[in-house]
Parts: structure tokens; C-alpha cells; sequence
């Protein structure tokens, strides 16, 4: 791993976050390769649809700049989620 960051905090329940924001750190240190990640206070897990077209569209635009998008996941106190081996990305 080359670094972390927050990209953005979003209010109790909605987020708005884009591209330019994920990848910024990323286009930065030349990475290869990203992971992101976001976290469901409420301990549910299930990805919302706002969840699975966020990581469509970050997969996507990572297409776009040869930055492949390994895994998003959804993170609780507790467990966590990959959005990958759902299939929704």
C-alpha cells in the first residue's frame, strides 16, 4: 500500500463523491491499482443501489485512466462487505 486517505464525509445517511476526488491521490503517486472503501454506521451491511452504482462508476472511470479498481467495501464496527465478491463490480 502506497498511502490512505479520506476522500469525503458525507452527512448521516448520503454521500456525494466524485471521480476526480477518488483518484486524486491515486493520479498523484502513479498507482496501479486502488481499493476503496466506505463505512454503514447503522451495521447494515446491504449495499445500497446508490452504493453499487458509486462503484460502477469509480470502476469505470478507472477503466478510463488505466487505474483498476480492486475492491469496494462496506465496513460496520464489526464486519465488512466486499462489493466485488457480490458481484456488483
Amino acid at each position: 500500500m502506497i498511502s490512505e486517505k479520506v476522500v469525503f464525509k458525507g452527512t448521516l445517511t448520503h454521500s456525494v463523491v466524485h471521480p476526480r476526488e477518488v483518484f486524486q491521490l491515486a493520479i498523484l503517486n502513479r498507482s496501479a491499482k486502488i481499493i476503496l472503501a466506505h463505512n454503514h454506521p447503522s451495521e447494515d451491511l446491504e449495499p445500497s443501489s446508490s452504493d453499487i452504482k458509486f462503484s460502477k462508476q469509480m470502476v469505470a472511470a478507472g477503466k478510463i485512466m488505466g487505474i483498476e479498481c480492486l475492491d469496494h467495501f462496506i465496513v460496520s464496527k464489526s464486519r465488512f462487505i466486499s462489493l466485488k465478491s457480490y458481484d456488483f463490480i
